[in-house]
């Protein structure tokens, strides 16, 4: 969503977005290419929508919206936003439109070959022919299917089933706080080259996997110095009191 559209959003929705904080507070910089190449560009439309959409595919942003030169938003976050006018229109209102990006799976894991994943972070915005690669994996109708679920804010589930060479994506950026298990069993999170999640199932068929996340060593840090500083707030007065009596 562009400008304050996306600040709403995120104030009284719960609606999950691309983008929607300010860009100094992103983990990813492949993310932020990304963005930069849907919201900028050159004059040639026909590309520039084919790279817009590519990007787009390989996050899983399922709807854009998008202001016109004359919108009431203010924020005119596209540059050209005629390029997706070959998009379906889902609302319109404003000189704001939504438009629906046409995705296989709407959710966030998808059952790929492995080969498809993308293996370096694109030199630029413009750089798309691995993310293509992987565009055309997630429209495979010949892949398997998987279900994405949300449980909480720090557990995904997801049900797939996976052959030999497939790899599970999950479009969620990556972090070494994230842990996966497959039937209980440990499995390694890999980042890909868009910054996001991926890991190796090894299962035969249909299978379960669960991704947990613990903050990693910066969360337990803060923890522990949250409980210091408690500790110390409690303490310090305390012997200053006994000091005193003394």
């Amino acid at each position: 969503m562009p400008g304050s559209m996306a600040q709403w959003a995120n104030t009284f929705t719960g609606i999950q977005q691309f983008t929607g904080e300010s860009f100094t507070m992103a983990t990813n910089p492949v993310q932020q290419r990304a963005n930069d190449a849907i919201a900028f560009g050159g004059d040639n439309l026909p590309l520039e929508s084919r790279i817009s959409m590519a990007w787009l595919k390989a996050y899983g942003v399922g709807a854009i919206a998008v202001g016109s030169k004359d919108s009431e938003e203010f924020w005119k976050a596209i540059v050209h936003p005629e390029k997706f006018r070959d998009l379906p229109a889902l609302w319109t209102g404003g000189g704001v439109t939504v438009y629906g990006v046409p995705l296989r799976e709407p959710g966030l894991a998808h059952v790929v070959p492995e080969a498809a994943l993308v293996r370096r972070a694109p030199a630029g915005p413009s750089d798309i022919a691995g993310v293509e690669r992987y565009v055309a994996a997630l429209d495979d109708p010949s892949l398997p299917s998987a279900a994405f679920q949300w449980e909480g804010h720090n557990r995904i589930r997801i049900r797939a089933s996976a052959g030999a060479g497939q790899a599970v994506t999950v479009q969620e950026t990556y972090h070494p706080g994230w842990h996966a298990t497959v039937a209980g069993r440990p499995r390694v999170v890999f980042k890909d080259g868009l910054g996001l999640m991926w890991l190796r199932p090894e299962c035969s068929g249909a299978c379960e996997v669960v991704l947990d996340y613990d903050g990693g060593w910066e969360l337990r840090l803060c923890r522990w110095l949250s409980w210091l500083a408690i500790a110390a707030l409690v303490t310090v007065p305390a012997l200053s009191a006994a000091r005193r009596r003394r």
